[in-house]
């Protein structure tokens, strides 16, 4: 993709950057868990111009140390 196409991003759970620019062919965006120590599968959406797709990611729930 050109550079400074915006790429629009969206998810199920959690939260993400919600829009980026293209540099060198490459959008980046930022996914956060809910934080809610639950397993969970988030869906990402990404859309630029007429280009969709979508991923699964899962968030895991790993040993903590209780304070």
């Amino acid at each position: 993709m050109k550079d400074n196409t915006i790429v629009k991003f969206a998810t199920t759970v959690g939260t993400i950057t919600s829009d980026s620019q293209a540099v060198d062919g490459l959008a980046v965006a930022i996914l956060t868990s809910p934080g809610d120590n639950r397993p969970r599968q988030a869906e990402v959406i990404s859309q630029a111009v007429a280009v969709r797709d979508t991923i699964d990611i899962d968030f895991v729930v790993t040993d903590q140390e209780e304070f």
